[in-house]
């Protein structure tokens, strides 16, 4: 199980992390693991884990295709500065704007297609 801070947030609202709680990746191939737990209750089970995990699921992968799209408008921001001179300028505008709308066009970050660069 991955184990993220809004996965703890949703079993235990108000709880902060870093403070409360840390989790750390000691690269042992184990993944994510909870560490220093300091909160008032005790620390969640695997099984109660697994259990909130499509609670979160969606809003979790939703975070991670706007981090996608957000490194997609910065890769292509050179585009639309004023002293950069390229024919298909308008193409970009486009694009970038498809870029924005992805979140806003699929139901679901399973079904986002990409919008493809201009050449």
């Amino acid at each position: 199980m991955i184990i993220i801070p809004a996965l703890i947030s949703y079993i235990y609202p108000g709880i902060v992390f870093g403070s409360d709680y840390n989790i750390i990746d000691q690269a042992d191939g184990n993944g994510p693991q909870l560490v220093d737990w300091s909160y008032s209750q005790p620390q969640p089970t695997e099984a109660e884990l697994e259990a909130a995990w499509p609670n979160v699921e969606d809003d979790y992968i939703w975070a991670s295709t706007r981090n996608t799209r957000d490194w997609k408008l910065q890769q292509s921001d050179w585009t639309q500065l004023s002293d950069v001179s390229i024919p298909n300028k308008a193409d970009w505008v486009t694009y970038r704007q498809e870029l924005r709308d992805v979140t806003k066009d699929f139901p679901t970050p399973q079904d986002v297609i990409w919008p493809v660069p201009p050449t």
